[in-house]
């Protein structure tokens, strides 16, 4: 080779060739390695970590926009303490800027009744698990009334640090229509019920009832 270039595991790279000007040398840079130009080349394993961190932002950009326009409600906390929350949650909770929620404490929007089964579903995330199912959970509006909410959860990266991710379907209204379903339901048992007792008392009333006919033909002839 008329010049040639050794990496640091001493394998050889292509030859430089000459141009115009003359043979180029070959510089090594900070990890033994050269550029063809003589300049000095960007250690493969910080050109990695530069491409992962801006994977990693893309990523999470890209995250923020989906919840953002999402009609679910999402709220993102660390340590208990809420750090991102979209518009659909807020408007959930009575709320018009999410910004309102940010620094709250997540427990304090959950009803008193059922903040034991939130904290024993906090216990399997901070556990192996990586998410857990939606249950029904209730939660405090800005206005005292409590919601019925669908919420489900699990472990995201959230402007680069480990948080919990929380979605929220509002069923307040599916509940209040089932209810109405089973009143109606009872109430047309109840019914049916009723209307068979009164076939079944009926029935005998009928039948004394032609029986003082008779009684009362046959007095009426004997007189």
């Amino acid at each position: 080779m008329s010049a040639s270039a050794w990496d640091f595991q001493g394998v050889p790279s292509p030859p430089i060739e000459d141009d115009a000007r003359g043979p180029r040398s070959a510089a090594p840079d900070g990890d033994g390695r050269t550029t063809a130009d003589g300049g000095r080349a960007e250690p493969a394993s910080v050109a990695g970590s530069d491409d992962a961190v801006a994977r990693l932002r893309r990523s999470e950009a890209s995250f923020r926009a989906l919840i953002e326009s999402s009609p679910e409600g999402v709220v993102v906390h660390r340590d208990g303490v809420i750090r991102y929350a979209n518009l659909a949650f807020a408007r959930m909770l009575g709320y018009d800027d999410p910004a309102e929620l940010l620094g709250k404490r997540a427990m304090d929007l959950v009803h008193p009744d059922d903040r034991a089964q939130v904290v024993d579903r906090l216990r399997v995330l901070g556990g192996d698990a990586a998410t857990v199912p939606f249950a029904e959970e209730r939660l405090v509006r800005r206005d005292g009334s409590s919601p019925v909410a669908s919420i489900a959860g699990g472990w995201v990266h959230f402007d680069g640090e480990p948080m919990i991710a929380a979605i929220a379907r509002d069923i307040t209204e599916r509940r209040r229509l089932d209810r109405q379903m089973h009143q109606a339901e009872r109430a047309a048992a109840l019914g049916a019920l009723a209307a068979g007792v009164a076939h079944e008392i009926n029935n005998p009333l009928t039948y004394v009832i032609l029986r003082l006919d008779i009684i009362a033909s046959i007095a009426t002839r004997a007189g």
